[in-house]
């Protein structure tokens, strides 16, 4: 009999803990901030760090000079979107490297 109520008790926290993963796979949208200028004549896609002074003063300099542009903190997204990200940025001819 004990041993019916441990497989009944190991089923129930098999579901539970496997109800507790499908709640963590809730994806957030990757965050892209858009933000706008009067200089528009080029598209600007920033991929930046949000620890990362040169990618603050980067999004500074483009900010004081109304250049209108969009940016993402890679290191804020999921792991799913940063592979899409490292995709997208060698499909490009890019670089994956940060300044120093």
């Amino acid at each position: 009999m004990k041993i019916k109520k441990l497989g009944y008790h190991g089923e129930l926290h098999k579901r539970k803990k496997h109800k507790m993963e499908n709640t963590r796979k809730v994806r957030t949208i990757m965050k892209v901030v858009k933000v706008s200028g009067r200089n528009s004549k080029h598209k600007v896609f920033v991929y930046a760090l949000s620890t990362c002074a040169w990618c603050k003063l980067t999004k500074k300099f483009l900010k004081e000079n109304e250049v209108e542009h969009e940016y993402v903190d890679v290191d804020l997204c999921e792991d799913e979107d940063k592979e899409k990200i490292k995709k997208n940025i060698l499909d490009k001819g890019g670089i994956l490297a940060i300044p120093r």
